[in-house]
């Protein structure tokens, strides 16, 4: 029979793995999401993308990568009785321990030196913490499911070429039928083509090859294609809202390291509720994928710093490959981070720390390069026009982080670096300062562009088109250059709140400090990653200045990273609440202070919250399903177009080009007649039925008028749909939804190349 006692051990020993579970959920989670995004990589790329590929290669993966998740309380914050350094510095990483000499709070030591499966047991101090620990993620994971559950409702159902998300869609549904992302269409289409001038077999421009390329990465086609095969495409269409609920719980794996398990869950709350955020996971986006590798990367980094594990640096490099796979510009996540690598070499003196650094940066490079690689390979054989159309921004970026890594390893390699480091260790509060009100002045110049700039970096015809139409409508003046790079920051400021961007800019300004002036390696490595994203697109969009729509600039990394800058400035000022209070005013009453300064971080918090909820002009766009009906409409259509020889005759509907559509989803042979007159769309007619054989030729019209019809047009359309879209605007956020509707009818066409009406 058990004593008491170990009756006990062994309820705590249960109690302890279960903790230990728990709280390891959002790093698995995080890790998992990875290995699917290279599994659904090289089995699209390789043209095997089948259930019996993918999930035997996904399994290997999780296997491969099973040590790379961080021990089960790994940075989960523990205040020990006796003070102790910090776990990383720039410098020595045995730095004096400048908060006995300030007479500063202890600084934290980490679950990350308990062996991964184990738990550490000091006491009654480590068991709170670890009860906080877990019941945090289980609320998080809660909170999260229940956001999902919301989101689920609300999906979107954009099915004809109109932007990115219905290429994403329509690639997604081909998937999951077929092994190939490519499209390999009849010789007998491109000779028609040839034969009759004007006709295309694509949205887009005609480019006679039988093999069409759709204008995306495969990543995340492949995986809602995953969804369909257990859900069809309903399932499909909702599959984002997984990939965006997997996004929040990896930014919790980073943010509860940063800021405590609790504070933790603020950023992730305030994203949850931001128009971005839950716009873009509703229908098939690139950010919110684009999110989980970023998140892995500076999870890896964060703890690489800390713990020194080579397994760490593999994560971060992985995680910083993964975002070019999802996203073209995602190298420069890649840079972002050997940069902060660079600048921890540069302040590095000892010898062990140089070549902890050495060996960070030889498992990043080889974790990260050829993982982004994939992403190259991909566009090269999957995508190539669009690279071809993007490669004055995207060779620009391969080509600085190759770079940046041979700089990087020439700062860490050369002898006489260790000399200028301890230079700069001997000036460190002097640089910080400088860094401070350097990077500062900048913050507010760019804040305060709209009073003295204005960018013009749109050459394209159809954008400034765009832009002009948009600019008409809301009654600013004409300028189709405008590219509003100058309103970046008030973007932001629209979804998060000024007090969001500011106390993220301040929390910054101290990240800066703390890094230079403590020589803390780990707040080098994550605020580069950011810093560099954002000097970038902060300056230049390069995208559509329409709102919603230029917010994929920023969810992946600014918006995620500013978030987790300000957690973390809030976590130090609640963390030092007792010094800052004994600073401020020696001479009061130090708990009175104390609890002000609790209260000023509480306040911050809610404003935090409260302003994403805010941006919302009311639950009616909230509500909006944006295109909702399209599927029924389009299987309605394939009633009668399965399998069908099909031209698309005269202007194309609001909602965008159906060729791809009826290719997709009814398995039809789709040429396209564009808009003219009657008499010579009845001439490119007859000629298409005579080449095409003797099947019969259905007729798709979506606009009734300018057809040649054999009789009257039809009053009647075959079919129809009424639904919402989000209004696209410059100005302002979007308020409101506008209603659109999209008529067919459906018709036979004649030798002559008259349509008889259905």
């Amino acid at each position: 029979m058990l004593t008491g006692d170990a009756r006990s051990t062994g309820t705590r020993a249960r109690t302890s793995w279960l903790a230990a579970a728990v709280i390891s959920v959002p790093d698995r989670a995080l890790v998992f999401s990875l290995c699917a995004i290279v599994a659904t990589a090289i089995t699209v790329q390789l043209n095997v993308f089948h259930p019996y590929t993918l999930f035997p290669l996904l399994v290997v993966l999780i296997a491969a990568t099973w040590k790379l998740t961080p021990p089960p309380f790994a940075g989960v914050p523990v205040r020990w009785h006796r003070r102790r350094p910090h776990a990383a510095s720039v410098g020595d990483g045995e730095a004096p321990d400048r908060a006995m000499a300030t007479g500063e709070a202890g600084p934290e030591v980490t679950g990350d030196d308990v062996p991964p499966g184990e738990v550490a047991s000091p006491g009654a101090g480590m068991r709170q913490t670890v009860r906080v620990a877990w019941i945090s993620v289980a609320i998080t994971v809660l909170l999260l499911l229940a956001w999902m559950a919301v989101q689920h409702n609300y999906f979107s159902e954009l099915l004809s070429v109109r932007r990115d998300p219905a290429i994403y869609t329509l690639r997604g549904i081909w998937l999951m039928n077929h092994a190939s992302p490519d499209v390999v269409l009849p010789q007998q289409l491109v000779d028609i083509a040839r034969a009759v001038p004007g006709v295309g077999l694509d949205f887009g421009g005609e480019t006679f090859r039988t093999t069409r390329y759709f204008q995306s990465t495969t990543v995340v086609p492949g995986l809602i294609a995953v969804a369909g095969w257990f859900g069809g495409v309903p399932l499909l269409l909702k599959a984002d809202v997984f990939i965006g609920g997997m996004a929040l719980l990896s930014m919790y794996a980073v943010a509860r390291r940063m800021a405590g398990p609790r504070l933790g869950m603020l950023p992730v709350a305030a994203l949850a509720l931001s128009m971005p955020m839950v716009s873009f996971t509703r229908v098939a986006y690139t950010e919110p994928l684009s999110m989980i590798a970023v998140m892995a990367c500076l999870l890896g980094l964060w703890q690489a710093a800390l713990t020194k594990r080579r397994s760490m640096w593999i994560l971060a490099g992985l995680g910083a490959g993964c975002v070019p796979v999802t996203r073209i510009d995602g190298w420069i996540v890649v840079l972002g981070a050997l940069v902060g690598i660079g600048i921890w070499g540069a302040f590095a003196t000892s010898a062990p720390v140089r070549r902890q650094i050495r060996a960070g940066w030889g498992w990043f490079c080889l974790s990260a390069f050829p993982v982004a690689g994939l992403g190259y390979t991909d566009l090269r054989f999957h995508s190539p026009d669009y690279l071809h159309i993007l490669a004055p921004s995207y060779e620009p970026l391969v080509l600085a982080s190759l770079a940046a890594a041979v700089l990087v390893l020439v700062v860490i390699v050369l002898p006489g670096v260790p000399r200028v480091a301890l230079w700069f260790r001997r000036r460190s509060t002097l640089l910080g300062r400088a860094l401070m009100g350097v990077v500062g002045a900048l913050i507010v110049l760019v804040m305060l562009r709209p009073l003295y700039y204005t960018g013009h970096h749109i050459t394209d015809a159809p954008t400034q088109t765009e832009v002009r139409i948009r600019q008409a409508r809301e009654g600013l003046p004409s300028d189709p250059t405008n590219s509003y790079d100058q309103e970046s920051v008030n973007w932001i400021a629209w979804y998060l709140g000024w007090p969001a961007v500011i106390m993220a800019s301040a929390a910054g300004l101290w990240a800066i400090r703390e890094a230079v002036r403590r020589l803390r390696a780990e707040l080098v490595l994550v605020v580069s990653v950011i810093a560099v994203n954002a000097a970038l697109y902060l300056s230049v969009v390069s995208i559509t200045p329409d709102q919603i729509w230029a917010m994929r600039r920023f969810l992946p990394v600014i918006l995620p990273g500013g978030l987790l800058i300000m957690a973390w400035g809030l976590g130090q000022l609640y963390d030092r609440r007792a010094v800052i209070a004994a600073r401020l005013a020696p001479r009061l009453r130090p708990r009175l202070l104390t609890r002000g300064v609790t209260g000023l971080v509480s306040v911050a918090s809610l404003l935090v919250l409260a302003f994403p909820i805010a941006g919302w002009s009311g639950l009616s766009l909230f509500q909006a399903r944006e295109g909702a009906g399209q599927y029924d409409f389009v299987q309605n259509a394939c009633t009668q177009l399965e399998n069908q020889h099909v031209l698309i005759v005269g202007a194309i509907p609001p909602m965008g080009y159906y060729q791809p559509t009826f290719r997709n989803l009814c398995n039809s042979t789709v040429i396209n007649v564009p808009n003219s007159t009657p008499a010579k769309e009845q001439a490119q007619i007859a000629k298409i039925v005579s080449m095409w054989g003797p099947q019969p030729v259905k007729v798709a019209v979506f606009n009734v008028t300018g057809v040649p019809w054999a009789s009257a047009p039809p009053k009647v359309p075959t079919y129809q749909v009424t639904y919402a879209m989000w209004e696209s605007v410059l100005s302002h956020p979007p308020q409101h939804t506008v209603t659109e509707k999209t008529t067919l009818w459906i018709g036979t066409a004649r030798a002559d190349g008259m349509v008889v009406p259905r």
